[in-house]
């Protein structure tokens, strides 16, 4: 919470044991989660071994969602015309859930985002490709949009509709209009997340 809320500085090595002594935490503790916030693109360990929380910039997430619609599109090619009643069932069902949740009246984004992931993990996951879907969880988009929208009326900004629209392109097994979902929504995140980290300077 302490880098989502950007209250250690970018850019400047973190303290691990005063970080030991704040959080009251084992120092191995503080390792793996220093690992999985690396992969979460959080933190950057440098060459002198030291770790510094990652400053995120346009082209930073730019790529980020770039290679989310490479694998997604991928995906889209190759295993559309194949998928299974019960993997719609599944995400049809996720996306029931985030309509939900933002239909509420104090939206949980640990929660939106959380289910969000599930959607995508299991979309990349019709692969039926262990790898791949660890390469989708390795680009730390949840992670990104924890710390890029957890200060804003965060519901109001998502595309909230693309999870239902590509559940129903995939019931029509139209891989055309799958991957027009896939191509619209990428470009509708990266152009809010661009408004939002010019909106505070250049970087967040």
């Amino acid at each position: 919470m302490r880098l989502l809320t950007r209250q250690v500085p970018a850019d400047q090595p973190l303290d691990l044991p005063k970080l030991v002594d704040t959080l009251q935490i084992d120092p191995e503790n503080l390792s793996r989660a220093l690992v999985k916030l690396s992969l979460e693109q959080l933190v950057t360990r440098r060459d002198d071994g030291n770790f510094v929380t990652t400053p995120i910039t346009v082209e930073v997430t730019d790529r980020l969602f770039d290679a989310r619609c490479v694998i997604q599109v991928g995906i889209a090619d190759g295993y559309v015309q194949h998928i299974k009643d019960q993997q719609i069932a599944e995400l049809r069902g996720l996306a029931t859930t985030l309509a939900a949740i933002v239909a509420e009246d104090n939206p949980d984004l640990a929660r939106f985002l959380g289910v969000s992931h599930r959607y995508h993990t299991a979309f990349v996951g019709l692969s039926g490709c262990d790898q791949l879907v660890d390469a989708y969880s390795r680009l730390g988009i949840s992670g990104l949009w924890r710390n890029a929208i957890a200060d804003r009326d965060w519901w109001n900004l998502f595309d909230i509709s693309f999870h239902q629209d590509l559940t129903v392109a995939l019931e029509q097994r139209s891989t055309d209009e799958v991957k027009r979902h896939i191509y619209h929504h990428n470009e509708h995140v990266k152009a809010m997340v661009r408004a939002i980290i010019t909106d505070s300077g250049g970087e967040i």
